[in-house]
């Protein structure tokens, strides 16, 4: 069973100005891996090498976060390739009123970028109130750590509304789990 932990980070200036970097290039990975897949999909020619876009950004995101961004958008694909199939054999869920291929990371009212950083399970540690991410970034979190078990690939996220970055931890916990803030 997965359960998510929502922290909410605290960076100093000199923090928040690196994630905004990190997380522009982030999204600009995504975008791009995407374009080139949309393309390629409504052209019927089915090209998904992302070798291009992965030597590109490794040195701006780092190789495993670029990884885990092309890994992200191949589960995307994967899944409106499943819910295709599903619709031709009548059973999509009811629930489900439109199909569409995976969507850039932008914000369609002000058109702007969404902010996004992926980071592989193993890059990333919770000591105390510090979260330690790649190239030496340690920031503060804030909120309560409730689920434990195997932890899952993490994604910081940039909320515009509130101007906060928001952490978001899946961890895979047994079957007859509870949160460990139980009262």
């Amino acid at each position: 069973m997965r359960r998510t932990n929502v922290f909410k980070l605290k960076p100093t200036k000199e923090q928040e100005r690196r994630l905004l970097d990190l997380a522009d290039n982030c999204s600009k990975l995504w975008n791009e891996v995407n374009y080139k897949r949309r393309e390629s999909y409504f052209n019927r020619e089915m090209e998904w090498n992302t070798d291009e876009e992965y030597k590109k950004y490794k040195r701006l995101v780092g190789s495993a976060t670029a990884q885990q961004i092309i890994i992200k958008n191949n589960e995307a694909w994967k899944s409106y390739f499943a819910l295709l199939k599903l619709k031709q054999k009548g059973k999509l869920p009811s629930h489900i009123n439109k199909l569409s291929p995976p969507r850039y990371w932008k914000n369609r009212t002000n058109n702007k970028r969404s902010l996004r950083i992926i980071v592989r399970n193993d890059c990333y540690k919770l000591e105390g109130d510090m979260l330690k991410l790649p190239f030496g970034l340690k920031i503060r979190w804030k909120g309560r750590n409730k689920w434990k078990g195997k932890q899952g690939r993490l994604e910081i996220v940039y909320d515009d509304l509130s101007s906060q970055w928001y952490a978001y931890q899946p961890v895979s916990v047994g079957n007859s789990a509870t949160s460990t803030n139980r009262k």
